[in-house]
């Protein structure tokens, strides 16, 4: 999901009774967590300020080479890639100890060929400063450092994020509905949240990455992120699509050349596939649990990675029809079958849009006329 897109934060839709963001009581997974492998790999552009921690003097404040490949580093490559780099790789999010160990054997001919690409590239190209830097950082007491002085500011930042219980509760009675009955993966999409970075970024993984900053309303306000939207979206990704879909989906991309410019168009922005069908169901959900209004839906639409999603006003479009138990996956083979057939893409996107378009028009007419 592309932060810079997402919709404004809705605190005051917040019910009075309100439970930790960290709480991770009951049935729900924690919404906010910390990495202290992201936070290693994203030092690089504030090692200047990081060896002049007292924490350090003596280590890497006196160690210019250090700096100097640390310098190097951030010239190169951004902490998103470095990040998404180590998500790949399955190794723990909470030991520094496995980022040094994997950067040091990195093999860039063992990642699947379709993440293969100029970034990898960038990152190979420092390979050797990123090996020596990590593994000063290790020598320097990186791991306790973050213990001491990073984790109890993020921790108190995640902790002073307040969410109502019925929210999650009705946002998870929604995805439950739209498994129909599948199960749900077990492992719940992730927000870590980093405190050496000052913006956001998704991962290759579907878990994203935010500075606490964004954790203060006015602030999430002004950055245009909704962490419940995040939470909504990332969590459908736990819904099963089966082969069958996929199938289907490329037998539309082979043969349909609208779908075929924007989901090319999608995939440059590394949010292609199955991603049209997840903002769909997550417009769904918050339509339907009154998050957001027809005017937030079609906004969505046009601006998520340039609009290029052209399914999503389809689906969403269609997804009223959900039978009683249906799942999302046979709900959309359904509709892949039936409505969104090879060469009718164009047609049914626009009398989508139209469609949503003058629900909009609707009710910006009612709402004039009441004021």
């Amino acid at each position: 999901m592309k932060p810079q897109l997402l919709l404004p934060l809705l605190l005051a839709a917040l019910l009075p009774m309100t439970a930790s963001a960290q709480s991770g009581e009951g049935e729900f997974p924690d919404l906010f967590n910390t990495s202290a492998a992201y936070d290693i790999l994203a030092v690089f552009p504030q090692a200047d300020k990081l060896a002049e921690d007292p924490f350090f003097t003596g280590t890497l404040g006196a160690d210019t080479l250090f700096l100097d490949r640390a310098h190097r580093i951030d010239s190169v490559v951004r902490p998103s890639q470095l990040c998404n780099l180590y998500s790949l790789s399955g190794g723990s999010k909470d030991d520094p100890e496995q980022v040094v160990e994997f950067f040091a054997s990195f093999d860039p001919e063992s990642l699947p060929q379709k993440v293969r690409g100029a970034w990898i590239d960038e990152i190979c190209s420092v390979r050797d400063e990123l090996s020596y830097c990590l593994q000063r950082l290790a020598q320097a007491g990186y791991a306790q450092y973050w213990q001491e002085q990073v984790r109890p500011c993020l921790n108190n930042a995640i902790e002073q994020y307040r969410i109502a219980p019925e929210q999650l509760g009705a946002i998870h009675q929604e995805i439950t509905r739209l498994a129909g009955g599948q199960p749900l993966d077990a492992t719940g999409s992730r927000i870590y949240i980093l405190g050496n970075i000052d913006n956001a970024f998704a991962l290759l993984d579907e878990t994203f990455c935010c500075t606490p900053l964004l954790l203060d309303p006015e602030t999430a306000r002004q950055y245009r992120i909704d962490f419940m939207q995040v939470y909504i979206h990332e969590n459908l990704h736990r819904l099963s699509l089966s082969g069958e879909l996929l199938d289907m989906l490329q037998t539309l991309y082979d043969n349909d050349d609208f779908y075929r410019t924007h989901e090319d168009r999608a995939r440059a922005y590394g949010e292609g596939g199955n991603e049209a069908f997840v903002v769909a169901a997550e417009r769904y959900v918050s339509r339907r649990l009154g998050r957001i209004d027809d005017k937030q839906v079609l906004d969505e639409f046009l601006v998520y990675c340039d609009g290029t999603h052209v399914l999503a006003p389809i689906v969403y479009r269609y997804l009223p029809d959900l039978r009683d138990g249906e799942s999302f996956d046979g709900f959309l083979r359904r509709l892949l079958d039936r409505r969104i057939r090879p060469g009718k893409v164009e047609s049914q996107y626009r009398r989508a849009m139209k469609k949503l378009a003058g629900t909009r028009k609707s009710e910006t007419t009612a709402t004039e006329t009441r004021s």
